[in-house]
């Protein structure tokens, strides 16, 4: 069964960046993410929609 929310770790692990920097961005808004009393989640359908958009921008920004 897949996981619907997604914890710093898993996403620190995907994006190949410290769990310290997954927070920072979610706390600027940057990355999709929810709180749970003191937990922040990233819920996987907003996480999959932001990977695809950042894909997008990333080969529109190389097609210059």
């Amino acid at each position: 069964m897949t996981k619907q929310y997604l914890d710093a770790t898993d996403v620190a692990k995907a994006l190949d960046l410290s769990k310290v920097r997954v927070y920072q961005l979610a706390i600027e808004g940057r990355l999709p993410c929810i709180r749970r009393g003191r937990r922040v989640l990233f819920p996987r359908v907003a996480w999959e929609r932001w990977l695809e958009r950042q894909a997008e921008q990333a080969m529109a920004a190389a097609e210059r």
